[in-house]
């Protein structure tokens, strides 16, 4: 009989110009990502469908309807992104914790001032969305994820999908790094 593979990491270290820097991609599901992409391609036929209709005979109502299918679009196509490209990055700054989203070259960055990150933990895990809305786009600015820290008197959250063992990886990684934040 033979022992069962360890387990690899989600998460890998890469180096960069301030150091080492966590890069965390994101989760892939396979059957939503099958899914949405087949959906996409039937709600975008249908939505230029409508929009020449409206080249023919001008419709209110179709006027309308196509400023719902174009934010739904959007919104599919961004979540397909994200699963698709998406990624987090977790580097240390000058002393300052800095967690990014980038997807196809995009990137936002938030800048935290590391004597003010306290009480770093791992949240448990959920599920597949943690009980959340479908499903997070670290892209847009949501911040939740696994690894938790208080900041000033708010939560901030990074790693989103980790499982509790990568989690604690990362935290004893950042607290060697931010010796603040056990406290």
């Amino acid at each position: 009989m033979s022992y069962v593979p360890l387990g690899k990491p989600r998460f890998r270290f890469v180096p960069s110009d301030a150091g080492e820097m966590l890069i965390i991609p994101a989760q892939r599901y396979l059957l939503l990502i099958l899914f949405l992409m087949v959906w996409l391609g039937g709600w975008t036929i249908g939505g230029l469908s409508a929009i020449s209709s409206l080249f023919v005979e001008f419709h209110p109502f179709i006027a309308f309807w196509i400023v719902g299918w174009a934010i739904g679009w959007v919104a599919v196509a961004t979540i397909l992104s994200w699963m698709l490209a998406g990624q987090e990055s977790v580097r240390i700054v000058g002393g300052d914790l800095e967690v990014g989203s980038s997807v196809f070259g995009w990137t936002r960055r938030k800048l935290f001032r590391g004597a003010d990150v306290k009480r770093l933990l791992a949240e448990p895990d959920f599920g597949v969305w943690h009980g959340r809305q479908f499903p997070p786009m670290p892209i847009l600015g949501q911040s939740r994820g696994t690894i938790r820290f208080s900041y000033g008197a708010r939560a901030q959250s990074f790693g989103f999908g980790l499982d509790g063992t990568e989690a604690a990886e990362i935290i004893a990684w950042l607290r060697k790094r931010l010796p603040e934040a056990s406290a």
